[in-house]
């Protein structure tokens, strides 16, 4: 059950990743990583599209974190979303070159084997205040050296940086969903879910903020390969370091991860890379 819900999850994010990325598009470029992108893009129906499919993913994923672990959960979640690629291009009618299909079947697969190999052990249900912390301290200093990077780049680049910017605090914003849906299970008082309540509309909100201005900076192929990374690896390090979710052992399965996260890395590089080129040659310029 887990795993259906997961996958519908990510379905679901697929279909809203296109539609928010077709909306963010025509946004002014002036209003990029600053709150007044969201009062614009709320004002296309589009968009709003897309965000209410957010909403039915974000519940479905809420659903199976109840039972799951964060590091199986996210990824599987993630894996779905690759189907973002394939149905942006039917929407443009410009078909994925072959490279492109591989590269993002490399990806999806990659993350396929990562999640087999990771997941298993749920872990503690709450984090320690002092883990929570760690963690969100890590995040903070990486998503503004991200975003620092960002401001000094642009097209591809700049997407990129944005939207793994995005993909972190995503990943929080997962973690602290499943420490809400926990607490729900457990039937204790409500002033623990309020400020949780609370902290994931803050993460959630500068998550889309971040992940729409990649959408509105660049190509969708530069920046949905970032999330595809950023957003389940990091998950999988805030499972094993805020709560406790154990890694398997033995060499063989630190090769497959390893040799997993290699191919994810590699394959949405080369996603970045071609749309590149089709960004600078005239060909491209004009398309765009």
């Amino acid at each position: 059950m887990v795993l259906v819900l997961a996958l519908g999850a990510g379905a679901a994010y697929g279909v809203a990743i296109v539609l928010q990325f077709r909306g963010a598009q025509g946004a002014n470029a002036s209003q990029r990583l600053h709150l007044g992108l969201l009062k614009t893009l709320a004002r296309n129906p589009v968009w709003l599209g897309g965000l209410a499919l957010n909403g039915a993913g974000f519940a479905l994923r809420f659903l199976a974190l109840r039972h799951g672990s964060l590091s199986v959960v996210q990824p599987v979640v993630l894996s779905g979303v690759a189907l973002a690629l394939p149905a942006e291009s039917m929407f443009a009618q410009r078909p994925l070159a072959r490279g492109d299909v591989a590269a993002a079947a490399v990806t999806t697969g990659a993350l396929l084997a990562f999640v087999l190999t990771a997941g298993g052990d749920v872990g503690h249900a709450t984090p320690t205040r002092t883990a929570w912390m760690a963690v969100g301290a890590v995040a903070i200093v990486a998503v503004a050296a991200l975003v620092i990077l960002a401001r000094r780049r642009a097209g591809p680049a700049s997407a990129m940086a944005t939207a793994a910017a995005g993909g972190l605090l995503a990943a929080l914003a997962a973690a602290m969903s499943r420490v809400m849906a926990a607490e729900l299970s457990g039937h204790s008082t409500l002033m623990p879910v309020i400020w949780q309540a609370g902290v994931l509309a803050g993460l959630g909100v500068a998550s889309i903020v971040l992940v729409q201005s990649a959408y509105n900076e660049g190509p969708l192929t530069a920046a949905l390969p970032a999330v595809l990374v950023v957003e389940p690896v990091a998950s999988v390090v805030v499972g094993v370091a805020a709560f406790h979710e154990r890694l398997p052992h033995g060499a063989g399965a630190v090769v497959v991860m390893a040799a997993a996260l290699a191919a994810m890395v590699v394959a949405a590089s080369r996603l970045a890379k071609t749309e590149a080129r089709q960004v600078s040659s005239p060909a491209g310029a004009l398309d765009r």
